[in-house]
């Protein structure tokens, strides 16, 4: 015949092995009482005619069996599944010779029964390689055994279809995966509650090894060479996740702590993914491979939580409500207090989209009427945060560090309809953070305040900055009071005139176990507005001495307060602003000094610099006492002795985040003070174990108390310190 075979570039044998083929060639039937042909195949049914492609053919399985070939022609050998063939070949033949042969690391053995009855079989044609070369094939079904020469046990062998030369070299080895080589994407080291989660890991899978070799479970084709990834665990839950994830179909062989092979094909899709229930301690070795071969961009998840979630749940009820909205509304912007963060990665959603977020519901959802003005949606916080919005339109807006560390998403020319808004923490956890809405820009937009004071501007008079335990207390600042817009516009309960075009003062403060107040001093009658971190508005007139007004937090936020000092019958006086710690008028006392942390901690000093071993370092104490930890404002709970520290842990930091965590048998919570006098509390954070991570910590002593959730007895209870992520 005339024609090329699609394999072209290969040279066709002239002289087809006849001598191999002929072992068979004795085309009479023979009985074989003990092989059945006819049997469903171990490794599937294949049809090709003449002329496929790609030639040649490619399966992979495991030779070998329990039974000795017998009843066969002499040169018939080895130890064959005798229940099965291990392939069944429906072939249409043409005018070329049909070649099958196996390549292993094992000596391996060929028994073939051919259409017409007969059996062809081969040993070593090629090393220990077997070959069964047939010039004039038949068309019809061939059952085909691979073999093994001895009693070996099941050996990974790769069977080859062809109608050209066989193929022998350049053909992958089969012994196994390296496991001591570096990981051609790095070794990464997780620790319980690591965030974000799942974390994520870009990969090339695929490669030019079987992965049936690791164990007859395992598909696709992997790179023997190295691992793509290894992953330190360290294991403290009840599911551990990997799985990955392409537009090609993936397969993945993980060995894992417990020394075995775990592999998965199409958990989700054609994605693959492996579960450990529960969580394994240390090494696992990731490969991931192609199930059709070759190579392909990919990404690995290890994930806490098993599989990642679809997407955020858009029809879900927002965790911090609904506002509703029309153009033109007042107060501009609208404040909203959260907790930013979650545990779900957003970097899936659109381009842009980056941080982690809490997938299970929005934060906030904003029903808007549109108008004539741009809608903008900004977010302030002490940690680096992301914006996530999904507007009327359906898709994704979103954005990172547009102010500083500060996201804002803008839309010149607003849709009405609902906007889902997540705000999230770049770094994965959570933090403390002010959602804004605005139709004037929002922070280094555009646009003048018309309705209302503008918090977004400038100080006429500057910002001071203060920490729990500032000196000079109080803390005085010279103003101009007054203006020509009624504060009365702002919020019930305030009066005067101030001047919405800036705030005169801005005091960003960082809280701890102190109240913080603000209040004026001025030979006219002044009035006061403050616009607080979480958002809200607060004004007085007279609550200070005589005319004066004064405004009193008794559980501050940390964060910025923007100061209007107003004249009460208009115009401007001079007057003097003033912050402090002290008690005022009503204020009820300070709370400095409830907690004795000077005091000799009860069990002990921990004295640790950065990369102390063993991390975490633990410490058993007695968790509880009788004082209601409450008193100490913020989201302090729980019962604590507050005469003295259970631990103090002296700290020298480097580049790692400090965590402190604690685990009982008992419902337990956490009070931290951190050298600056700032107060750090936690109840649930893991189960019923509260703990806390610092993600910059300074240099110093950190005070901890361990409280129990209810009044009662103390109970038993383990801190432990730690440079990584809690639990």
């Amino acid at each position: 015949m005339n024609r090329q075979h699609p394999s072209a570039g290969r040279t066709l044998a002239t002289a087809i092995r006849a001598s191999v083929a002929i072992v068979g060639a004795l085309a009479v039937p023979i009985p074989a009482e003990a092989q059945n042909p006819n049997a469903p195949p171990s490794y599937g049914r294949v049809s090709l005619a003449s002329g496929f492609a790609p030639d040649p053919y490619q399966i992979p399985l495991h030779a070998g069996g329990d039974r000795m070939v017998d009843k066969l022609p002499p040169g018939c050998t080895g130890f064959i599944n005798a229940v099965a063939p291990d392939v069944t070949l429906d072939y249409r033949a043409g005018g070329w010779p049909l070649n099958v042969y196996a390549i292993s690391d094992s000596d391996t053995t060929l028994v073939i029964r051919s259409p017409d009855g007969g059996w062809q079989c081969d040993d070593d044609s090629e090393g220990l390689n077997p070959l069964v070369s047939v010039p004039a094939p038949q068309t019809g079904t061939y059952a085909i055994w691979v073999g093994t020469f001895g009693s070996v046990g099941r050996q990974p062998a790769r069977l080859f279809i062809s109608e050209v030369d066989p193929q022998w070299s350049g053909t992958p080895s089969l012994a196994g995966p390296s496991l001591d080589a570096p990981p051609a994407h790095g070794t990464h080291q997780l620790w319980p509650n690591f965030r974000p989660n799942p974390q994520m890991f870009q990969v090339v899978a695929g490669g030019r090894d079987p992965a049936f070799a690791v164990d007859a479970d395992c598909s696709g084709s992997i790179d023997f060479a190295a691992a793509d990834l290894v992953v330190d665990y360290r294991a403290d839950s009840e599911q551990f996740s990997l799985y990955a994830e392409s537009d090609t179909d993936l397969t993945m062989a993980v060995y894992a702590p417990d020394g075995r092979w775990y592999c998965n094909d199409d958990a989700d899709g054609l994605n693959p993914r492996v579960t450990f229930e529960p969580a394994l301690n240390g090494r696992y070795q990731v490969f991931v491979g192609t199930f059709g071969g070759g190579t392909a961009n990919a990404t690995v998840y290890a994930s806490e939580f098993g599989r990642r979630p679809v997407g955020p749940d858009l029809g879900a009820s927002p965790t911090y409500g609904s506002r509703f909205l029309s153009a033109g509304f007042s107060l501009d912007p609208l404040a909203i207090g959260l907790q930013a963060g979650g545990r779900d990665d957003a970097g899936g959603l659109a381009n842009g989209c980056y941080g982690a977020i809490d997938f299970a519901a929005p934060d906030v959802t904003v029903s808007y009427t549109a108008g004539a003005y741009p809608l903008t949606l900004y977010a302030e916080s002490g940690s680096d945060t992301t914006l996530v919005v999904n507007a009327p339109d359906g898709r994704w807006y979103c954005n990172d560090d547009t102010d500083g560390l500060n996201p804002r998403v803008t839309f010149p020319n607003p849709m009405s309809g609902t906007y889902r808004v997540w705000l999230g923490t770049f770094g994965g956890g959570t933090a403390p953070a002010t959602l804004y809405v605005s139709e004037q820009g929002g922070r280094g937009g555009t646009g003048g305040y018309g309705r209302g004071p503008n918090p977004n501007a400038d100080p006429t008079h500057g910002t001071r900055y203060l920490s729990a335990g500032f000196r000079p207390d109080p803390l005085s600042v010279g103003v101009q009071a007054g203006g020509d817009d009624a504060a009365s516009a702002v919020a019930d309960g305030c009066s005067g005139y101030i001047d919405f075009a800036a705030p005169d003062i801005n005091f960003t403060y960082t809280a701890g176990l102190y109240r913080f107040g603000i209040y004026a001093t001025s030979d006219s009658d002044t009035t006061l507005v403050v616009y607080a971190p979480d958002g809200q508005w607060h004004c007085d007139d007279d609550g200070g001495e005589g005319l004066n007004p004064r405004i009193d937090f008794a559980d501050p936020m940390s964060g910025t307060y923007s100061v209007w000092l107003g004249t009460f019958g208009g115009g401007i006086a001079g007057a003097t602003v003033h912050a402090t710690e002290a008690v005022g008028v009503g204020s009820g006392g300070p709370i400095g000094g409830i907690l004795a942390a000077g005091a000799a901690p009860r069990y002990g000093t921990r004295s640790l610099s950065a990369g102390f071993i063993p991390d975490p370092d633990r410490s058993a104490v007695q968790a509880g006492g009788g004082f209601a930890a409450s008193a100490l404002g913020g989201n302090c709970i729980g019962y604590i002795d507050p005469d003295a520290p259970d631990l103090n842990v002296r700290y020298v930091p480097g580049s790692s985040a400090l965590s402190i965590f604690v685990e009982a048998d008992q419902d337990t919570t956490l009070v931290v003070q951190q050298p600056d006098g700032t107060l750090l509390c936690n109840d649930d954070f893991s189960g019923t174990d509260p703990a806390v991570e610092i993600r910059f910590p300074m240099a110093g002593t950190y005070h901890v108390w361990v409280g129990t959730y209810s009044s009662g007895p103390t109970v038993p209870a383990t801190v432990s310190v730690s440079e990584y992520a809690p639990f």
